[in-house]
């Protein structure tokens, strides 16, 4: 019989697996485990993780069922289900599944956030059709969040997270080159050049002074401005690539993710969701950004298509400027 800490050790190498997007080593992981622990719970729900990252949503969907009807207050099975069911558009259902999981643990924030997103489409579809508007027009594909551990896996150790490096860019260098002013010349049928009057330094005024310090205000605001552009649209092109390294180095030590999460547990959660992924694009444009000092607040819409997702939203970032770089503090988004 195999002993509990070699269990743990198999559920540390199967989500080690999956966060780094081995979705094949995960699934010969789960399958050994499961001949050894077919009773185990936690193998049992992994495997129905490492099918549905693997885009096997109909056989993820029958073993997070399985699941419930032996474990019926096994929340995580049931948010699983919602957001399997959501991902081929039956939201009444996804619903349903988020209200079993929080009947059965009031307290996962990653549930509540499901409920909510599921909600408010519902009633953007309800509320687009009391208006007529055009049937053949689908809303966007609701974004939501799978659980990739079970309660009693997270209690058991601190998740491993990769340490994101620190990404410097020196700051780019403005020149301006002027031509010189040609030389005057004088041909022997030419008159002599008109005596050029002798420069005659004006003093510096109070309102020269302050229009000065304006326009320098002005040139700072529009670099910063440009440079939070340019820190958003690499974050972007990190998440397609889905490069974690750089992509959480774009969030600040100060970041506040959702739904009251330690940073540890949300950087694990991004992992699972990114990594697992099989294809990823994220697309930002319509940039409006506000600068008040080191603060800064970017408004934009994003495209995001994935192998299991599609939605395009405005997004509301926070950030802030540390050591010369601009960095998310807090993010939110909105469906369009």
């Amino acid at each position: 019989m195999i002993s509990s800490q070699a269990a743990a050790v198999n559920r540390e190498d199967i989500v080690k697996q999956l966060r780094e997007g081995q979705l094949a080593q995960a699934a010969k992981l789960v399958a050994e485990a499961r001949k050894s622990q077919p009773k185990d719970l936690e193998m049992w729900f992994l495997e129905g993780v490492v099918q549905a990252q693997s885009g096997q949503t109909d056989k993820a969907i029958t073993t997070f069922t399985q699941i419930t009807q032996v474990h019926p207050q096994h929340a995580e099975s049931f948010n699983n289900l919602g957001v399997l069911v959501a991902a081929k558009g039956q939201l009444n259902e996804a619903r349903a599944y988020f209200e079993k999981a929080l009947r059965t643990n009031p307290s996962y924030a990653a549930v509540h956030k499901n409920l909510g997103d599921v909600n408010s489409q519902l009633a953007k579809t309800a509320y687009s059709k009391a208006l007529l508007v055009d049937p053949k027009v689908k809303p966007a594909a609701v974004q939501l969040s799978m659980l990739a551990s079970t309660s009693s896996v997270a209690a058991g150790g601190e998740p491993v997270t990769a340490q994101a490096e620190p990404v410097t860019s020196a700051a780019p260098t403005l020149t301006v080159k002027s031509d010189p002013a040609p030389a005057a010349t004088i041909s022997p049928q030419s008159s002599p050049p008109a005596a050029v009057p002798p420069k005659v330094d004006r003093p510096v005024t109070a309102q020269t002074s302050a229009r000065k310090t304006e326009d320098k205000s002005i040139a700072d605001d529009a670099i910063d401005r440009q440079r939070v552009e340019e820190a958003l649209r690499a974050w972007a092109k990190a998440w397609s690539k889905k490069d974690m390294g750089q992509y959480l180095a774009a969030y600040a030590t100060s970041f506040d993710p959702p739904g009251n999460m330690s940073r540890k547990a949300w950087e694990e959660e991004r992992r699972v969701r990114i990594v697992g992924k099989r294809t990823i694009r994220v697309d930002v444009s319509q940039f409006r950004i506000r600068i008040k000092g080191d603060q800064a607040q970017a408004q934009f819409v994003q495209q995001y298509d994935s192998d299991s997702f599609k939605g395009r939203s405005t997004k509301n970032l926070s950030l802030v400027k540390e050591k010369g770089r601009w960095l998310i503090s807090s993010e939110s988004a909105k469906p369009l």
